[in-house]
């Protein structure tokens, strides 16, 4: 019999370690001292603790291991769990890839620029929201009036729901464009020809970015995802987002507050390119 101190000298693990593992019952001592509460293992316990250390090394989880250490388990079963670890393993193993991939990337473009880059995309998943949605192909200056009447429309029948504007560019002919202006809503409201209700679908992966005023930042966000897509070996699959975070303040008194700029220079805008990995 060996003192808990004498069997984590021995077992090579520390003497905390064993006192948790009985506390949890993964690991109870052959004896404990009812006077002094003493606790005192045998040589023939090694083999289990072994287990245990090696199963930790695998990356399970002390309740797994417990399953794991279960003299009922098949052999079928043990093969499953882990089978299933080691799909776990792969699969954190291609994640850390990729953000090496990422990171291979990120280096190339401060190499070639000479700089940070000046915007940063992530990827993340959009869910599907109500709208009200005007559909039209037209120039670019005509856009922002379009959304200040569908903005107005929701507004006088107080369906508008606390959440940014957004238009999604489905393809464009020379100087016009074809955009569909959404504006989100929260709930039924009265159609016209040109405005009906609908709704923007869910979209799983979305390369975005964030861009600061008007014109000219918006067209160098756009090239900078468009290189950041293909660098990172995506494509886009589908049409093209702007989320309006911040908008000319035109139409004040139908947009909400928090959605209006002081001035051109403070407007906010989400661009969004749903995209998917290269096969």
């Amino acid at each position: 019999m060996f003192k808990i101190s004498e069997f984590a000298r021995l077992s090579r693990t520390s003497a905390k370690m064993l006192r948790y593992y009985d506390e949890i019952g993964l690991l109870k001592p052959t004896h404990t001292d009812p006077t002094n509460d003493y606790r005192y293992y045998s040589a023939d316990q090694l083999p289990r603790l072994n287990r245990i250390i090696v199963l930790k090394e695998l990356g399970f989880g002390l309740e797994q291991i417990a399953r794991l250490l279960d003299d009922d388990l098949s052999v079928a079963q043990m093969q499953g769990m882990l089978m299933l670890r080691r799909a776990e393993v792969e699969q954190q193993i291609a994640r850390e890839q990729a953000r090496l991939s990422h990171i291979a990337a990120r280096l190339r473009q401060i190499e070639r620029e000479g700089q940070l880059p000046a915007y940063d995309v992530v990827l993340q998943a959009t869910t599907a929201t109500p709208v009200a949605a005007l559909d039209a192909v037209v120039d670019e200056h005509e856009i922002y009036p379009l959304l200040y009447d569908v903005e107005r429309h929701v507004a006088r029948q107080q369906v508008r729901a606390s959440a940014p504007p957004v238009l999604v560019y489905h393809g464009c002919d020379g100087p016009q464009m074809h955009v569909e202006i959404a504006v989100p809503v929260s709930g039924l409201f009265q159609e016209t020809r040109h405005i009906r209700q609908t709704s923007l679908p869910a979209v799983q992966l979305m390369a975005c970015t964030v861009y600061t005023g008007l014109d000219a930042e918006g067209c160098d966000a756009w090239r900078a995802v468009g290189e950041w897509v293909h660098a990172h070996g995506y494509r886009m699959v589908g049409p093209s987002r702007e989320v309006c975070l911040r908008l000319p303040g035109d139409a004040a008194e139908s947009l909400p507050t928090a959605f209006v700029a002081s001035q051109p220079s403070a407007c906010v805008t989400e661009l969004q390119f749903p995209v998917e990995k290269e096969r």
